[in-house]
């Protein structure tokens, strides 16, 4: 799944979380991927849906079992959510509210 997906999951309200990474290249022209990671995080917003930014691309690919840097993901489900404060980092309290087990899918930006 690339970034127009998550676009359009986010607006069906289908995803629980996004995850981005921060080192993300800076691509400012017009429809480059500023533009587009401000209508993400704008959306996520306007839906109520958590985002958060947290390791490097190839953390986040090696996180989600991808040989490839991995720019966002995109939580479906939240059931094991044992498994979300490996992958991010954080502690426990502060997902509280999230239960991640369902499926990740990878959004590595590249369509």
């Amino acid at each position: 799944m690339g970034l127009r997906e998550v676009k359009k999951y986010l607006g069906l309200e289908k995803l629980k979380l996004v995850v981005f990474s921060p080192n993300m290249e800076k691509v400012s022209a017009k429809g480059g991927l500023d533009e587009i990671l401000d209508e993400l995080i704008g959306l996520a917003r306007e839906k109520n849906i958590p985002f958060v930014f947290a390791l490097t691309r190839r953390e986040l690919g090696n996180a989600i079992n991808k040989a490839v840097p991995v720019s966002c993901v995109g939580v479906f489900s939240y059931q094991s959510a044992e498994v979300i404060p490996t992958l991010l980092k954080i502690p426990l309290h502060l997902l509280q509210n999230i239960n991640v087990s369902g499926v990740l899918q990878t959004l590595d930006g590249t369509d």
